[in-house]
């Protein structure tokens, strides 16, 4: 008796075994399937269009990282900023990338909020970035602080 109870406690516990490693196998094949069909239809959207779209990194190099500082200053509303003399070359380089700040001298904590986006470049005067300049908090309104942007560019 006591050798059946036993007989069927392994045969039961085997029977859960296969059944986990089934399902496991099944879900990564599903998984490598998914993959699979993912890559065919990237590969027959590069046929359809000629375009691909890279997720991976690039290299760049030390020489084609520009930054700078533009000062804003105090403004009575939205507005448009113009900085030269960044250093690059390139009339489109790859990204452009801004952020509104204190003066790196001035620690003072405004409550204040902007949003700057890149309208356009050149290479005109060794580099020129167009930025907008918004305040978020009280849209419309001016500031009274002096206002920095800094730039960071790559080539």
């Amino acid at each position: 008796m006591k050798k059946n109870v036993f007989v069927r406690v392994v045969l039961v516990a085997c029977m859960a075994v296969l059944s986990v490693t089934t399902t496991a196998l099944a879900q990564e094949e599903s998984s490598e399937a998914a993959a699979q069909k993912a890559a065919a239809s990237e590969k027959a959207a590069v046929a359809a269009t000629g375009q691909t779209a890279s997720s991976g990194a690039e290299y760049v190099s030390d020489y084609s990282t520009y930054v700078a500082n533009c000062v804003v200053g105090p403004r009575t509303g939205d507005t448009l900023v113009r900085c030269y003399n960044v250093g690059f070359t390139a009339s489109n380089p790859r990204n452009v990338q801004c952020q509104a700040r204190n003066p790196r001298t001035e620690f003072i904590n405004y409550p204040d909020q902007f949003a700057c986006q890149v309208i356009g470049t050149s290479s005109a005067n060794r580099g020129t970035v167009w930025i907008r300049v918004r305040r978020l908090d009280v849209p419309g309104w001016g500031w009274g602080q002096n206002l920095n942007i800094n730039l960071h560019v790559v080539q």
